[in-house]
């Protein structure tokens, strides 16, 4: 589309294979570089599995403010997920379970994860959203 005055900034979301297992199976992996050279990054997901999403890995953080949408794919009822999870924050690993559409507001800094599927009955969407134009994260003891 960059023939265009403005195709550079329509972009077609290259979906792939993700790592499957209670993380996504499949996936966007988009940067700033991709973006018109945007502070943002985003990750959007399909996810249909229980389990942690990363199992053994424990909790990071980013270097930019992060948002983390949980949202349903049922069009009769915008306010169904479709799965519980539970989400660890903080130092102190504090624990949220959620069953309904939820957005998760991370500043920069802030540990998060594990991530895991309680249940699901139906498959559910993730998108990650982070204020940098490039995905960085550091794994926390």
């Amino acid at each position: 589309m960059a023939e265009t005055k403005y195709g550079d900034l329509v972009k077609k979301l290259p979906f792939r294979e993700g790592m499957g297992g209670a993380n996504a199976r499949e996936l966007v992996f988009i940067g700033g570089d991709e973006l018109a050279g945007f502070e943002f990054n985003f990750i959007v997901g399909v996810y249909d599995q229980t389990g942690d999403w990363a199992p053994g890995m424990g909790a990071h953080t980013h270097p930019f403010d992060e948002l983390l949408l949980f949202f349903g794919y049922d069009d009769k009822d915008p306010g169904y997920l479709g799965a519980e999870l539970t989400i660890e924050i903080g130092q102190e690993h504090e624990k949220h379970t959620f069953d309904v559409p939820t957005a998760v507001a991370l500043p920069k800094g802030t540990p998060h994860y594990p991530i895991v599927c309680n249940r699901v009955d139906k498959p559910y969407g993730v998108m990650k959203v982070g204020l940098g134009a490039r995905y960085q994260s550091s794994w926390v003891e």
